[in-house]
């Protein structure tokens, strides 16, 4: 095309040009081409509407979403994915916080958000990836790293989550708050790797670094053995609280303990817990179906 151009450019040159008049034609040439490809740009956008990606991810476009219901502008497309989200509409909310991405490929809150809607529709790969991409962009957050443990976990990588959630307790640490959670998806993580004196230590560390007696510490007395399942769940207080307790429960009888008896909490925290909850996408990764017989990385 350069080539084109150049040859192009040559031609409209006269034998004996004047100054002003060559300037002219060429001026009037060149900025003609950039006016036809800022005009190609404007129209086709730098990829398809039917074929956008980022890090090899394809957007999917909800059915019920036309092109005119989409906003252009940031802030009309933040609060529409937060809407999205608050409604429980998942993948509508996925497809805006990847709109939100195509404008601004390096923000790690919209990466995270990406990732936790990847979740909950049991996206497990695109949720590691998203959520990588959010603690790349801003590392001291152990809350990004959290999520990602629980990704991780989720998809069967227990290797990663165990070190995945041991940096969530560091960055944690760097802010200056406290997080229950990374101990248990690191115990859990460790016990499916048969190394139990590590999970043990695990617990330990989580007791020596206890801020304050409120949920979660039923979950943490429950995988030290100071509370028996029935005692966790008569200690919840919300659909949120039980589905985490199923959640636990099931994971720690499926590994070393009753593997039914984890199945049917599995099964419970998947099929009756709170949708907006970690937990219950979580148990979805190991639910039982009719293929393969295991959806997440158990099997």
């Amino acid at each position: 095309m350069n080539g084109m151009i150049r040859a192009h450019v040559a031609s409209l040159a006269p034998n004996n040009p004047s100054p002003i008049g060559w300037r002219h034609n060429v001026l009037a040439y060149v900025g003609g081409w950039q006016l036809l490809l800022l005009f190609y740009f404007f129209l086709n956008g730098p990829v398809s509407a039917n074929n956008q990606q980022n890090n090899g991810w394809i957007a999917p476009i909800p059915t019920d979403t036309s092109a005119n219901e989409i906003p252009l502008d940031w802030d009309a497309l933040l609060q529409s994915a937060e809407a999205a989200e608050a409604s429980s509409d998942d993948l509508q909310a996925l497809y805006l916080y990847h709109q939100l991405l195509l404008l601004r490929p390096h923000n790690a809150f919209i990466w995270n958000r990406h990732g936790l809607a990847a979740m909950r529709l049991q996206d497990y790969s695109t949720a590691v990836r998203s959520l990588s991409e959010a603690v790349r962009d801003y590392p001291i957050n152990g809350s990004y790293y959290e999520s990602l443990a629980w990704a991780l976990l989720a998809r069967g990588d227990y290797s990663g989550a165990s070190e995945r959630s041991r940096t969530a307790i560091l960055m944690y640490q760097r802010e200056n708050t406290f997080s229950l959670y990374p101990f248990f998806i690191r115990f859990i993580a460790e016990q499916a790797q048969d190394q139990s004196e590590q999970a043990a230590l695990s617990l330990r560390y989580a007791k020596r670094n206890l801020r304050d007696r409120a949920w979660p510490l039923p979950l943490l007395e429950y995988l030290s053995e100071q509370l028996s399942p029935n005692q966790l769940l008569a200690s919840v207080s919300n659909l949120r609280e039980e589905t985490e307790a199923h959640l636990i429960i099931g994971l720690r009888e499926y590994f070393i303990g009753d593997s039914e008896q984890g199945r049917k909490h599995l099964k419970w925290a998947a099929g009756a817990g709170d949708p907006k909850a970690s937990g219950q996408a979580v148990a979805h990764a190991f639910r039982p179906n009719g293929l393969n017989q295991q959806v997440g990385g158990v099997f």
